[in-house]
């Protein structure tokens, strides 16, 4: 065995993450077995969050196995990395099943870990879902990042859920996250499928207010929820302003 060397492949593994090259990763994980390299946790999350980083949520949900058999102990980050390998994969179903695992194996349930879940109901088009595991979320005491309201509007804009999303942004602010542009522009882009372009534009207006810089994605919801409501000039003005800025 080879323990001395573990901090600098995890090293190694982490690079390749990042670069997303799975293959050469892999050509690593076989080379440590062969000499003997003890794999731990550091290695296998640094493996997990390549398979995130490919969208290989199979991958990554086999290396949880592997620690299984072993006899590697996880961490909230072994947990947090395969739920986002499933939240980029849009699996939501697998990545809830893990979220639940997380109990089972007494490890406490993060932000990052909750923030990963809704944002793959959000891919999976499953508005409800995500606000359930928001509920959750708050009855164990989690509490909800600015991520997680980006998430769970969006979440609510692709289920076309207006309503949900003005409701989720007001809890947002009154929890103190102020105008956060990305939560802005997913709500904004909510209330265009909505046909609700006063809204829209009040939200656009909020946001210049409280000293925030529209996006270019803002603009463009806002744009075009006043172009559904036939609002062509005032369209026009935000398009002379975007050019502008």
């Amino acid at each position: 065995r080879h323990p001395e060397g573990g901090k600098a492949i995890t090293a190694v593994l982490s690079v390749l993450a990042r670069r997303k090259r799975m293959g050469v990763a892999m050509a690593v994980w076989q080379w440590m077995l062969d000499v003997g390299v003890e794999r731990n946790v550091f290695h296998f999350n640094s493996m997990i969050s390549v398979c995130e980083k490919m969208k290989d949520w199979r991958r990554a949900v086999a290396l949880m196995d592997q620690m299984d058999s072993e006899g590697v102990g996880k961490n909230e980050v072994t947990f947090s990395s395969a739920i986002s390998a499933c939240e980029k994969s849009g699996n939501w179903r697998k990545a809830l099943e893990l979220l639940g695992g997380m109990e089972g194996a007494g490890i406490r349930k993060t932000p990052i870990a909750y923030n990963a879940a809704i944002s793959a109901c959000e891919k999976g088009l499953n508005p409800a879902k995500a606000m359930e595991i928001f509920g959750q979320m708050k009855r164990e005491g989690v509490e909800p990042t600015v991520i997680t309201y980006s998430a769970l509007i969006s979440a609510c804009e692709k289920g076309q859920q207006w309503k949900l999303a003005l409701e989720v942004l007001e809890e947002m602010k009154a929890a103190g996250h102020g105008a956060n542009v990305i939560a802005y522009s997913a709500c904004i882009s909510a209330l265009s499928k909505g046909q609700q372009w006063r809204r829209a534009l009040e939200l656009f207006l909020e946001i210049e207010r409280s000293g925030g810089v529209p996006s270019v994605v803002t603009y463009n919801s806002t744009m075009t929820a006043l172009e559904k409501g036939l609002e062509w000039e005032k369209a026009l003005d935000l398009f002379d302003e975007m050019k502008h800025r």
